[in-house]
């Protein structure tokens, strides 16, 4: 049985109530399809009873404070070790060298602080190594350096006050690194210096408060695909010096939702005009100006995420040079300031005349004045207009309402 199957198959089997996966006692571990689920028994060492033919062995949510090699000898054709939720504070290298296959291991929600640069030594074969919610503030020397093999990279929600991970050059495989929630302040040149050989396509520093992006801070990951730095406060002035240190990169997605960017002007987005930039996140961002030309360095956009903001005003000109986007979300996207009419949001003519692939248009939960007979004009691919719960005094549809939209399929 593969590998993807077998973890697909622990991946579904671990969202099946208990008692359908077996009729055992709550004390006794369950062994299904090579896989073993021992998790939630209040267990302090590892099962010496298991049958050794299992692949996969889930020791999530227990009391283990260590995971001895040796009791791992007679279990060496596993490929997944599950032993998240524990209390364990160091990991042995011998541990790999029982489990010559191992290829995915988790170790998240435990108390580890040190990683030597013998820790993994002899993980070669591990793909996916997850070490979210640890105490692990400094990575000294070169932990990850043996891991040749390694794909996705799980540091999330530790201490980490830097995103130097090693002094040389190593990880040459690795495409995912996570370091979500951790105390990253700053981007610096030299410190993403270790990951110069690799194929990294997805960087993840979202709710990190970082103020500086140091020039060439991404040199080294030129092949960056997807970018995410939501939750991290960042202003307008670092959003625009964020994009312009992007600019030779390979990046594809960017997400910032949930940050400080009350206003775009037409050199917010300018870094990024030399990329294939398709996905843009700039949801929950209280933005409530949208200035003339913003857009018009990202002709290759093709989603644009804008809910949950303060738009207080779209101009013919807001949407300038999407002409290629095909999905863009509004939804609760502006805002009434008060009760008066004075104070509804306000969408100009032609507002939308560049999107000219739009195929989907969602303006749901917003208050609008109303429509009038060139709100739409332009969207001539338009097969999808959501607007419940919009549109205040649109009490009564004409046959001029949305004449707009004639030349729509």
């Amino acid at each position: 049985m593969s590998r993807d199957l077998l973890y697909c198959i622990y991946s579904f089997l671990g969202l099946l109530p208990f008692w359908i996966l077996c009729t055992s006692s709550t004390n006794k571990c369950t062994v299904r399809h090579e896989i073993a689920d021992c998790s939630h028994l209040k267990l302090t060492q590892i099962p010496d009873d298991l049958p050794t033919n299992i692949t996969v062995l889930n020791l999530t949510h227990n009391q283990l404070r260590r995971l001895p090699p040796a009791n791992f000898t007679r279990y060496s054709q596993l490929t997944i070790l599950d032993g998240g939720f524990n209390t364990i504070s160091k990991l042995e290298p011998e541990l790999c060298q029982s489990l010559p296959l191992l290829e995915i291991l988790n170790l998240q929600h435990n108390e580890l602080s040190q990683l030597s640069d013998k820790t993994f030594i002899f993980c070669m074969n591990l793909t996916e190594l997850h070490l979210m919610s640890n105490s692990i503030q400094k990575i000294q020397s070169n932990p990850f350096k043996s891991l040749k093999n390694l794909i996705k990279l799980d540091l999330a929600h530790n201490g980490l006050s830097s995103t130097k991970l090693g002094t040389q050059l190593q990880l040459e495989n690795l495409q995912e690194l996570l370091l979500s929630n951790n105390k990253i302040s700053a981007l610096r040149r030299e410190e993403l210096d270790f990951l110069g050989n690799s194929s990294l396509k997805r960087l993840e520093l979202s709710s990190n408060q970082i103020k500086e992006f140091s020039p060439g801070c991404f040199h080294a990951i030129g092949k960056l695909f997807g970018f995410s730095l939501n939750n991290a406060k960042l202003s307008p002035s670092l959003i625009e010096e964020l994009c312009l240190e992007l600019s030779n990169t390979s990046i594809q997605n960017l997400s910032l939702s949930n940050n400080q960017l009350y206003t775009t002007s037409n050199t917010t987005f300018a870094g990024l005009k030399q990329t294939n930039l398709t996905m843009l996140d700039l949801s929950h961002n209280s933005l409530s100006v949208i200035g003339n030309d913003s857009f018009a360095w990202l002709p290759h956009l093709e989603y644009l995420f804008l809910e949950y903001n303060n738009i207080q005003h779209l101009s013919s000109r807001s949407f300038y040079g999407l002409s290629n986007v095909r999905y863009l979300n509004l939804r609760r996207s502006f805002t009434k300031q008060s009760i008066s009419l004075a104070s509804l949001p306000k969408i100009d003519d032609f507002s939308f005349q560049w999107l000219k692939f739009l195929e989907y248009l969602n303006m749901e939960d917003n208050t609008f004045p109303g429509i009038k007979s060139n709100t739409f004009t332009g969207l001539t691919r338009l097969r999808c207009l959501s607007l419940s719960n919009s549109f205040s005094s649109l009490g009564t549809l004409t046959n001029e309402t949305f004449l707009s939209l004639a030349g729509s399929p």
